[in-house]
């Protein structure tokens, strides 16, 4: 009767280890997920960051210059590039490539337009007002994406 249980126990462990090994492979091949939490929003004051829920509207005056947006990464492969893309008002405004070094969970910036001139900031010329929305795709499938409404109310 020991045998018995010995040799159940046994297939019980091999069959938990085979469960195990099958598993493990599939978490490593699971799609990149890009997470927004909120964004920054800098203008030509030069009075800081201004910080907007992701989905929110950011009221002011002065200009815009740049906005980023703070992401949570999850599930990044080394290498594997993604791409960017900024619209506003459903019209295409930017579009770059980014890529992690290393795999895993990142937190991360990414801004719009990626450099500002300071002659741009001088002359207080801005972003236009709008809805601006960044979409981040992965061989061809949206893997993320985030929204802010800049609403000029002077």
């Amino acid at each position: 009767m020991n045998a018995a249980r010995r040799t159940l126990a046994g297939s019980a462990a091999a069959a938990l280890t085979a469960g195990t090994l099958a598993i493990a492979p599939a978490a490593q091949a699971a799609a990149m997920h890009v997470t927004p939490k909120f964004w920054h929003v800098y203008t030509s004051a030069d009075d800081g960051a201004h910080r907007v829920a992701n989905g929110g509207t950011y009221e002011g005056c002065d200009p815009v210059t740049q906005i980023y947006v703070r992401v949570r990464v999850t599930h990044a492969h080394a290498d594997r590039p993604f791409k960017v893309i900024w619209t506003r008002d459903s019209t295409e405004v930017d579009r770059y490539t980014a890529s992690y070094a290393t795999g895993g969970t990142h937190r991360d910036w990414f801004a719009h337009p990626r450099s500002t001139p300071k002659v741009q900031s001088q002359r207080g010329l801005g972003l236009l007002g709008g809805l601006y929305k960044v979409v981040f795709k992965q061989g061809g499938a949206k893997v993320g994406g985030g929204r802010l409404t800049i609403a000029y109310v002077c």
